[in-house]
């Protein structure tokens, strides 16, 4: 099977072909076909033509997106690709339609023990060893003051500005404010902190809070590219619109309020101000690692350069984390 793409993007990401199961070709015209798909990214702008492409040929389009473990090092700085994933429906960020993952999760109504028992392995590995989508960033170290301070701590979580997660993950438009008002409201007595996105803090994007935002509430910044697991034991509750470290925090066992709709909110796990009529079913914790980690997710065997999976990725961060820490 052969899919085409128009973007010289996708058509560069190493060995896509070999996550996904299917021969990758360049297209950059509209001539005669002969691919079974087409592939577009995400909800950008530039899919239109190979939305219109596989219209017009009446053959099946998918959107891919980074998977949730993208790789060891930020993508925006070239870290080569580790797992994609692929949807027919929709996309898992855009809340505004249905999804694969959402539709994979609404079906979800058990699973098998060898399935679950493998989700435990994953689960417990990613926590242990702070995998993240990048899984970068240093142990987070608490300061004296940090320290000195008896007050339940609150983490808000900032995004990169204009992300597509927010743009169609974000019913009511910019709830950043409207966020952290409520972290501090909701919270009386607490210490409020800002989680700075570590793309912002590289210099390559900005992101929705800054030190006016944040003096206004009395919060504090926390500008430092620090892996978020290790940040999670010293907070008490985090707030995010729809950041993938909201579902990071699940995983680590903390309450999380959405304000946003994330692929993970809507099933009973989090604390949502904003929702999605599709949703509402109760799902558990490792329903919804399950599709979007283990079903959802294409994955590359670093090593082999072949077809992989979770353990193979997670594996290989693994190792790369103790290389270099």
């Amino acid at each position: 099977m052969t899919a085409a793409v128009f973007s010289a993007g996708i058509a560069a990401i190493e060995h896509l072909s070999e996550m996904l199961g299917v021969e990758i070709e360049h297209k950059t015209w509209f001539g005669p076909m002969h691919f079974s798909e087409v592939y577009g990214w995400g909800r950008k702008k530039n899919t239109r033509w190979p939305r219109l492409y596989a219209a017009r040929h009446s053959i099946p389009y998918a959107s891919l997106e980074d998977g949730f473990i993208r790789s060891y090092g930020l993508g925006i700085n070239g870290s080569p690709t580790l797992s994609v994933v692929r949807d027919y429906t929709g996309i898992y960020y855009d809340s505004t339609r249905p999804s694969d993952l959402e539709l994979m999760i609404s079906a979800s109504v058990g699973h098998d023990d060898k399935t679950l028992n493998l989700a435990a392995v994953a689960r417990r590995a990613i926590v242990d060893a702070g995998i993240t989508k990048y899984s970068t960033g240093a142990e987070f170290m608490p300061s004296p003051e940090f320290l000195s301070s008896s007050a339940p701590k609150i983490l808000v979580v900032d995004q990169t500005f204009g992300d597509m997660s927010v743009i169609y993950g974000s019913p009511r438009g910019n709830v950043f404010p409207e966020m952290l008002k409520s972290a501090a409201i909701e919270n009386p007595g607490c210490e409020i902190f800002i989680k700075t996105h570590p793309d912002v803090l590289s210099g390559k994007k900005s992101g929705y809070f800054g030190l006016d935002e944040a003096n206004k509430y009395g919060a504090k910044l926390l500008a430092s590219d620090v892996n978020p697991y290790s940040l999670f034991p010293y907070f008490e509750r985090v707030y995010t619109v729809t950041s993938q470290m909201g579902f990071e925090a699940l995983l680590a066992g903390k309450r999380v309020t959405c304000f946003g709709v994330p692929f993970y909110s809507g099933w009973g796990l989090t604390d949502d101000r904003s929702s999605c009529g599709r949703r509402g079913v109760a799902r558990t914790l490792d329903d919804v690692f399950i599709c979007a980690y283990m079903k959802y997710s294409s994955y590359l065997n670093p090593l082999t350069k072949g077809a992989g999976t979770i353990f193979d990725v997670i594996s290989y961060v693994m190792d790369m984390k103790m290389k270099v820490g």
